[in-house]
């Protein structure tokens, strides 16, 4: 397993302070930061309607591995 992040960077274009942090690993040692930026996109796709606590917002992150970077907007 991989040990890969996604650091939200911005909430409805306003830049964070402090990114959020997220932790996520990868099953092959092999993928991307695109890899990521796929999979966490289809985690949000799927999942997180069960979580839907209010208003969603745009968010711009960045997905991590290693020193691959890959970025991406979703709205959650």
């Amino acid at each position: 397993m991989k040990k890969a992040y996604i650091s939200i960077d911005a909430v409805d274009g306003k830049r964070l302070k402090n990114p959020e942090i997220i932790t996520w690993y990868l099953m092959d040692d092999n993928a991307t930061a695109e890899k990521l930026a796929e999979d966490f996109t289809d985690f949000v796709e799927n999942y997180t309607t069960f979580w839907h606590i209010g208003d969603e917002h745009m968010r711009d992150c960045t997905a991590y591995v290693g020193d691959d970077t890959c970025k991406l907007s979703l709205e959650f």
